[in-house]
Order: C-alpha cells, then sequence, then structure tokens
C-alpha cells in the first residue's frame, strides 16, 4: 500500500515539475486552432519580443522569490523608469539609461533595508514602495503618456537596428539572462539564495552572510526591474505611466508556471523562461482572439492558483511565503 502511494506521489511530483513544458505546444496548438494567423512568422515574433521585457523582469524577481520572499513593487518601479527614461532620454543621451539603472539599485536596496534591517514583511515593505514608485510615475508625468518627439529619435536609433530578423534589443534580453543564469549557477551569492530559501536558519549556521544575500537578492530585482520600464520606453519611444500596472501579476505568473516554489528554495532563472513564454503567449493568444482586458487579469489569477497547485512543495506542507 505504501509502495502505491509513493509511486503515485513520485508521479505526480514529476508532473508538476514539467507542467509548463507540456502546456505551451498545448497553448499554441489551440490559439493556432481558433485562429491560424496565431502561427504566422509576424505573431510569433511579435511573441518573442513581448517576451523579452516580462523576461527581465521575472527573472529579477525569482531571487525573492527563491528567498520566500515577494516584491510588489516591481510593476511600479517599471513605470517609473519608463516614465523617467522616456522623459529625458533625448536631453541626457543614452547615458540616462544607467542613471536608471543605478535607481533600480537604489529601489532594491531600499526594499533589501526595509525587509533584512528594519524586519518589515517583505510583503508589506513592497507594498508601500509599490505606491511610492507609482506616484513617481504619476507626478512625472502628470498623469498622462508621452512620446519622444521625432526630430530627437536619433539619439535612440540603435534601437531599430535588427540582427538575425530579431531587434537588438532581444539579444540585449539574451545577454541579461545569460549573466542572471551565470550569477544563479556559478557565484556563492546565487547559491547561498537557495540554501536560505530551504533553510534560513541552517544557511545562518553554515556562515552564510543572510542580510547580504537578501540584499542582493532585492538588488537584482530592483535592477530587473528598472531595466524593464527602460526598455519599454525605448520600445514605444516614449512613456506611458501605467505601462507596469500588470507587470508584477504577470512576473509572478511567469515564476510561478515556470515551476519555482513561492515558499523559496526550489526553482530557477532557466525554469522563469519558460514560465514567461507560456504567460506571454496566453495573453497574445487572448489578444489574438479578442479577449477582454478585464478578463485577461481574471486569467492571469487563475493561472497562478493553478501553477501553485501544481508547483507547490507537498513535503514542507507547513511552510508559509515569507
Amino acid at each position: 500500500m505504501s509502495t502505491v502511494k509513493t509511486e503515485k506521489r513520485i508521479d505526480f511530483d514529476t508532473l508538476s515539475k514539467n507542467i509548463f513544458v507540456i502546456s505551451i505546444p498545448i497553448v499554441f496548438i489551440i490559439f493556432t486552432f481558433i485562429n491560424p494567423n496565431f502561427a504566422s512568422w509576424y505573431n510569433v515574433k511579435n511573441i518573442i519580443s513581448s517576451i523579452c521585457p516580462v523576461l527581465i523582469l521575472s527573472a529579477g524577481l525569482t531571487f525573492v522569490l527563491l528567498l520566500g520572499g515577494i516584491d510588489l513593487s516591481t510593476g511600479a518601479l517599471c513605470s517609473a523608469t519608463c516614465v523617467l527614461t522616456g522623459l529625458h532620454i533625448a536631453q541626457y543621451g543614452n547615458k540616462f539609461i544607467l542613471l536608471m539603472l543605478a535607481l533600480g539599485v537604489v529601489a532594491g536596496l531600499a526594499n533589501g533595508f526595509l525587509v533584512t534591517i528594519l524586519k518589515m514583511p517583505s510583503f508589506i515593505a513592497t507594498l508601500c514602495t509599490q505606491s511610492i514608485w507609482s506616484c513617481v510615475a504619476l507626478v512625472c508625468s502628470d498623469g498622462s503618456s508621452a512620446t519622444i518627439p521625432q526630430q530627437d529619435r536619433g539619439v535612440i536609433a540603435w534601437t531599430n537596428v535588427e540582427f538575425l530578423g530579431l531587434p537588438v534589443l532581444f539579444w540585449y534580453t539574451v545577454v541579461v539572462f545569460a549573466l542572471l543564469i551565470f550569477f544563479e549557477k556559478k557565484t556563492a551569492t546565487g547559491k547561498a539564495i537557495f540554501a536560505m530559501g530551504s533553510n534560513a536558519e541552517a544557511a545562518r549556521m553554515s556562515g552564510v552572510n543572510v542580510v547580504a544575500v537578501q540584499m542582493t537578492a532585492f538588488l537584482l530585482c530592483g535592477v530587473a526591474s528598472a531595466a524593464t520600464g527602460v526598455y519599454y520606453a525605448l520600445t514605444i519611444k516614449g512613456s506611458v505611466p501605467s505601462i507596469g500596472d500588470n507587470l508584477g501579476l504577470m512576473g509572478i505568473a511567469s515564476v510561478a508556471v515556470g515551476g519555482t516554489s513561492l515558499a523559496g528554495g526550489n526553482g530557477s532563472v532557466v525554469r522563469t523562461l519558460f514560465g514567461c513564454a507560456m504567460i506571454v503567449m496566453i495573453r497574445q493568444g487572448m489578444n489574438v482572439i479578442g479577449t477582454d482586458a478585464f478578463w485577461q487579469d481574471i486569467i492571469y489569477g487563475l493561472i497562478v492558483v493553478l501553477a501553485l497547485v501544481f508547483n507547490s512543495d507537498r513535503s514542507l506542507t507547513n511552510r508559509i511565503v515569507k
């Protein structure tokens, strides 16, 4: 009897870990059946381009979730940096991008400080900073979108370059993603994030600098969120103060669907890539078949719930998200 139960548990765990791989081609086939244009190269190229900003944000968010924490400020910070970049890059040039990345560092460290030094729950801390960055986006933009004047777009002309049929910003995303994989797999801090997510007290007793590791995770998340805002500003050649409104949920959904446990300690940036592909494909598919935007948010929420059902570690039933 016990053998049968073990085999069923193993089969379910195997399904949970690979459900996103199985789902991607199924979803693609379903949307193609509904609307054959979904499989066109033009639409596939749009899907690839749409994955890029979500992937940058979600990959950075993965490190915080691997700790068992949460960062709700990612979308708001993305909106703020999109607004600031869209309004000022023409005046200050491409070096302004570095300033936005530095702002991401500051935002990430601020979140880390609230969580690690002031001992605030990450949910509450980042909910507060989310409000701050949302206000920054609205105040700086006067609540309205703006475009970079046509005569000033020469400074970002490099974003129009394509290589192998894909825009240069796609390859920029590839480089950023590769660096995050390297950090996760090859650095001591990257490995310590997994150790802390699995058992923070054991990691502390083994000599891990808990504060430094947590601060680094939030820092990477902040930089990734800022970089996402810059990406959007360069892509749309302007600023939209609400552009990150849905990104927070999309990022969490992407990480969860990719198989990263929201209780921490289990997952990877590579798995987040597959989660992003799944989420963006669903979003693009709903756009192609004309699904109402309000229903899209409901579907994202249901995806997160289903992902938690499949990806929860049933050997750690008493653990809670930190």
